[in-house]
């Protein structure tokens, strides 16, 4: 069967979502694991030391005191909304690969809404990550808002010849 035009871009989104997603719920709960009662600080030290990083380096020991006055529960909300964001992406790849509607506009949504953030973070230090990250999820809006015959129920019976 002959692929329809985009459909690369499409796995590739698939792709990226799935990817984001699982790396952040991951690093939510390695967090959440080292997160204890003792504090911020002992929670970051345990993690830097069990990452094989220098906890007395002068740039990480800066870090791990900013995070400390954040205190634990400050730490916690955090931990938990880098979980949620990390099941919303790997909820969107799943919707995605199997070409549903909602998918599509939920993606649309979720990537469009931190647009901004991410415009903001590139306009206060100038990084290729930043930029990267930036640019992909511009395009991948572009993309799902332009490509609509890519969804529903006709998409759905092309996949499944994928």
């Amino acid at each position: 069967m002959r692929k329809r035009k985009g459909e690369n871009f499409l796995r590739f989104i698939i792709a990226y979502k799935a990817l984001m997603g699982l790396m952040e719920a991951s690093a939510a709960a390695s967090f959440y694991y080292f997160l204890d009662a003792k504090g911020t600080i002992d929670s970051f030290t345990t993690l830097a030391i069990n990452f094989n990083i220098d906890p007395d380096n002068r740039l990480i020991s800066s870090l791990i005191d900013r995070a400390g006055a954040l205190g634990n529960d400050t730490m916690l909300g955090i931990t938990i909304t880098v979980f949620a964001i990390g099941v919303v992406n790997c909820v969107e790849a799943v919707g995605l690969h199997y070409r549903q509607r909602w998918a599509e506009w939920l993606t649309v949504a979720a990537t469009g809404a931190l647009i901004p953030f991410e415009l903001y973070e590139v306009m206060e230090s100038v990084s290729a990550l930043k930029v990267t990250i930036l640019v992909i999820n511009i395009a991948v809006v572009y993309y799902l808002g332009k490509h609509k015959e890519l969804f529903g129920k006709k998409a759905r019976q092309r996949a499944k010849g994928i």
